[in-house]
């Protein structure tokens, strides 16, 4: 008996050894995982740091980053705005149009008032006496008439070189 006491008492002894070496390598391993603990917290506080400068470092850009959004916006808005002005001025050239032809009939008429008042100071340089006064008036409505001929025939070229300009600008996107 008193050798399975000695026997009992050394396998106590032994499980207690056993158990004591355990807990010192658990003791150990767990003073090795704090440090690598605490190295990991202090990279994370290092990381914090370096988030918070990336993101003072990325506040301009967000900055520009709105400032080209707008700009985009306004470059549409401006697009948009010459589709609108282009069509305005495809209206606008109809309308020179027009006036160009309203202006070549009236040429047509006044050249006509012109034949016949060059008819009728032809006519009345026959005409003696108080007639001599009639004939200087119509030859002066005559020159008038010439003048406004020519004004007339200005007025159709600039506007042709109006309608030039602005068949130019309807090319603009």
């Amino acid at each position: 008996m008193a050798m399975l006491k000695i026997g009992v008492f050394l396998v106590s002894v032994l499980s207690l050894a056993v158990f004591g070496w355990g807990t010192y390598n658990q003791i150990k391993g767990q003073a090795e995982t704090n440090k690598e603990m605490k190295k990991v917290a202090q990279n994370i506080k290092k990381a914090d740091a370096l988030t918070s400068i990336t993101v003072q470092s990325l506040q301009p850009l967000e900055e520009t980053a709105k400032t080209i959004q707008t700009m985009n916006g306004g470059l549409t808005t401006t697009a948009r705005l010459l589709t609108e002005m282009n069509i305005g001025l495809g209206s606008v050239t109809k309308g020179e149009q027009v006036i160009i032809q309203n202006l070549t009939a009236l040429n047509g008429t006044t050249n006509g008032v012109l034949s016949q008042l060059q008819a009728v100071s032809t006519g009345s340089g026959k005409l003696v006496g108080s007639t001599g006064k009639m004939q200087g008036q119509v030859q002066s409505e005559s020159a008038s008439m010439q003048g406004l001929n020519g004004l007339t025939d200005e007025s159709i070229a600039e506007m042709r070189k109006l309608n030039k300009k602005f068949s130019l600008l309807r090319s603009l996107p």
